[in-house]
């Protein structure tokens, strides 16, 4: 006998944990703040067009930069205690830069969803089947 595979559901908040008849997997609370720009930026990377010029490719990858990295800038001793969730005295000195991405940001939006295809990649790896990204 046959049973049929039920299809995996993969859930980005606790909210969507409460579906009914279907099996599913919760990601992670804090999505936006684990994604890994240099990841997602390689991955992007990859597709730019071979017929580009070098020109061309420089101008892409620095507008790419500018839309993934997030400098961090004129935070208080306070504040960047609640930001890297520590009561650690030493705190980043020079340049820092905020982990994942954003929030609020209409493009972040977007390159969260281009994260969710290497996501998606992995899970097809060990999780075969029928899968849908809520």
């Amino acid at each position: 006998m046959n049973i049929p595979q039920m299809p995996m559901i993969v859930c980005l908040n606790t909210a969507d944990r409460q579906l009914i008849g279907m099996k599913s997997i919760w990601i992670w609370e804090n999505f936006f703040p684990s994604i890994e720009p240099q990841v997602l930026f390689q991955f992007i990377r990859e597709r730019f067009p071979l017929k580009w010029k070098d020109e061309d490719i420089l101008t892409a990858e620095a507008i790419l930069r500018k839309l993934l990295l997030f400098e961090m800038d004129k935070l208080d001793t306070q504040e960047w205690r609640w930001y890297l969730n520590t009561e650690e005295q030493d705190l980043p000195q020079g340049r820092f830069f905020a982990r994942g991405l954003p929030q609020g940001l209409p493009h972040t939006y977007f390159m969260a969803n281009l994260f969710m295809l290497l996501i998606q990649e992995k899970y097809k790896e060990v999780f075969p089947g029928e899968m849908f990204f809520m």
